[in-house]
């Protein structure tokens, strides 16, 4: 069996690199993490985060033009992302072996702190606005977070709002530039075919990355949560949906995590007694990460169905019934092993992509502050050790009547007294 073991390098000035040689593969995967996200803005920086991933790839020291370092992606053959999770930037490049030192470079490049021109700013900021002005590309989890989290910083919506970019000023984002994209804040991952020679060159490009004088970012104290909660949405939310989960604090224990991520799995396989029931109202589960919600160790298990409103209250007693009747099974279900099954395969095939094993480690490295990854061969063990009994005592401590919450669309007539009923007799059930 092959080692996912990796080896650690942090390099003169802070920047941690992580390295796996798997040389059966035929590509190579860098993923670069910085520890500075959304939750590490205030009031008058909104958004900040996301215009930070947006301009750094759009020009660099050596780019500067947005085709230049289109151009220069291209030319590696490769493919190149970046996105923005609640307490981290991601970069990621994928390249061909031979390529991996001048993927390195050009990741280097994008990770510099530069001076960004007023058109590019101006540039990206209308992209923002447009983007998170459409309801059609907001994320599942947006529309809640004020309702969980009130007035407090993490209510806001990630992503930034148009009018949060309309009024971010080019000082905040220079100022917030210098603070987050100090290399003791950045992670970077390299998976794949791996020559030393090349290793060795992405890490001196890396090495020259410096840091600008700047205050440290500190995030704000997290939230106060009140729960259970059952809430109608107010009628400006632009959700047509209902959705409802649980809370889990403090979860610290790997293997509990895990087996939520593979009950999450299994709930929307054909075996499931839930499959229909979240099929046919276009809906689905998932469990939000510490990454996404912000907070570390805590994790969201979210339901949610765009379902009619005649059916809105049989979608929760659906839903919960099954919730129920997983914690209350004292034999295991068929589906339990079919879940196994999959999620086992599902992690398994994640070994054949380096890019993703290279997100896997430099994000885990950075979201758990420095609290080290969960190996593939450990995540694999806990699939085929798990039993019946470990499964369900994981699902029983997580879905608790006081981690619960309800919210449901106030613009339509959606019979409120009965998905109420619903939900209070379950939560009565699981306390």
């Amino acid at each position: 069996m092959t080692s996912y073991a990796y080896t650690l390098e942090t390099l003169d000035n802070g920047l941690r690199v992580f390295h796996l040689d798997l040389p059966h593969v035929h590509s190579t995967g860098l993923a670069a993490y910085v520890a500075a996200g959304p939750v590490y803005e205030g009031e008058s920086n909104h958004g900040v985060s996301h215009m930070a991933e947006h301009l750094h790839c759009a020009v660099t020291p050596q780019h500067r033009a947005r085709s230049d370092l289109m151009h220069a992606i291209h030319d590696l053959a490769g493919d190149f992302d970046a996105s923005t999770d609640a307490d981290s930037i991601r970069f990621q490049i994928t390249v061909a072996p031979p390529l991996l030192g001048e993927a390195g470079e050009l990741l280097s490049q994008i990770l510099a702190i530069t001076d960004y021109p007023k058109e590019i700013i101006e540039a990206e900021r209308r992209l923002l606005m447009t983007e998170t002005g459409d309801p059609m590309l907001s994320e599942e989890f947006k529309g809640y977070r004020a309702l969980l989290f009130g007035r407090h910083p993490f209510g806001r919506s990630f992503g930034g709002t148009p009018r949060s970019f309309g009024r971010l000023s080019i000082e905040a984002i220079t100022d917030f530039n210098s603070q987050a994209f100090a290399p003791d804040r950045i992670s970077v991952a390299v998976v794949g075919r791996i020559d030393a020679g090349m290793l060795r060159r992405a890490c001196d490009a890396l090495a020259r990355l410096r840091s600008v004088r700047a205050e440290r970012l500190t995030p704000p104290d997290p939230p106060q949560i009140v729960l259970p909660r059952i809430s109608r949405l107010p009628t400006t939310q632009a959700i047509r949906h209902i959705a409802m989960g649980f809370w889990v604090p403090g979860l610290r224990d790997t293997a509990h995590k895990i087996r939520l991520n593979m009950l999450t799995s299994g709930l929307q396989l054909p075996s499931s007694p839930l499959f229909e029931t979240l099929r046919y109202s276009a809906g689905s589960a998932y469990v939000f990460g510490s990454h996404q919600v912000g907070i570390l160790d805590d994790v969201l298990f979210f339901f949610y169905g765009n379902v009619r409103r005649q059916e809105r209250a049989s979608f929760v007693q659906n839903v919960l019934d099954e919730i129920v009747n997983i914690c209350e099974q004292r034999q295991a279900p068929p589906w339990f092993e079919h879940t196994r099954r999959y999620y086992q395969h599902f992690i398994e095939c994640s070994q054949d992509v380096p890019a993703t094993l290279a997100g896997r480690i430099a994000g885990a490295e950075v979201h758990a502050d420095g609290g080290g990854t969960v190996t593939i061969e450990d995540e694999l063990n806990v699939i085929r050790e798990t039993t019946w009994s470990d499964f369900s005592a994981a699902v029983r401590s997580a879905f608790r009547g006081d981690r619960f919450f309800l919210f449901f669309d106030s613009r339509f007539r959606s019979n409120p007294d009965g998905i109420k009923k619903v939900a209070r007799s379950t939560i009565a059930r699981l306390s």
